[in-house]
């Protein structure tokens, strides 16, 4: 397994910008990245102290290494994860995001992909598939977990073309999974920030497109194709 080298660093190892709210797995995964990946690590808890260290960097106001790469937990950020991206990119362009699983279903990956990410890395995976991820992703190129690359393959092949759910653009994928999962429309406009009305509007779309009729039937469907 060959060196992790920085493109950034004078130290020549890679620093990641670690993104997780739960302490005890922050920890656990800083320890595992530094140990066993040999890698530089900061670890902050959400996006808010992530955006504002990066600014830092930015404007060269901060006295950390640069950071070479974003990572962020699936089963931290769950239905979230596309709006954090879509925050990352928007302003850090140049930084790449690899998003790891270590527990939660695949349903966001190929989304995750389109939004700007630069890998998907699946669990569970071995130290060397970890490494090879980090690798990549910092070497400017794409990287999906081959388990992942064969499921969406196997679907596309099984299902004859796209599912219902695969023509919800991702604001109304987003809400029908939080709905599958048993949210209600005022709770999703909570978490979301977004009115009533327009988690409203994307409840509607998605009956439609998906031709179904109630939230019992999405949660049904959610069930039936492993996206719950």
């Amino acid at each position: 397994m060959s060196s992790l080298k920085s493109i950034k660093n004078s130290s020549g190892v890679p620093t990641v910008l670690l993104i997780d709210s739960r302490p005890v797995i922050r920890q656990a995964l800083k320890l595992f990245l530094i140990s066993d990946i040999d890698v530089d690590v900061i670890a902050v808890e959400d996006i808010q102290e992530a955006i504002a260290l990066l600014e830092k960097q930015s404007a060269n106001e901060s006295e950390m290494d640069n950071v070479d790469i974003i990572m962020i937990d699936m089963v931290w950020a769950r239905n979230n994860i596309l709006d954090i991206i879509q925050s990352l990119r928007l302003d850090f362009a140049d930084i790449p995001v690899l998003v790891i699983n270590t527990g939660y279903d695949d349903k966001f990956a190929s989304r995750v992909m389109k939004m700007g990410a630069s890998g998907y890395k699946s669990s569970p995976s071995s130290i060397e598939q970890f490494h090879e991820a980090i690798q990549v992703v910092i070497a400017g190129r794409k990287y999906i977990s081959p388990s992942v690359t064969k499921q969406i393959l196997a679907d596309t092949f099984q299902k004859g073309g796209m599912m219902p759910h695969e023509i919800l653009s991702d604001r109304e994928f987003q809400t029908m999974s939080m709905i599958a999962s048993g949210k209600t429309v005022g709770e999703i406009s909570k978490e979301l920030v977004l009115s009533v009305k327009t988690i409203s509007t994307y409840r509607t779309r998605i009956l439609e497109k998906m031709h179904l009729k109630n939230n019992s039937e999405i949660v049904q469907y959610a069930v039936r194709n492993n996206l719950i």
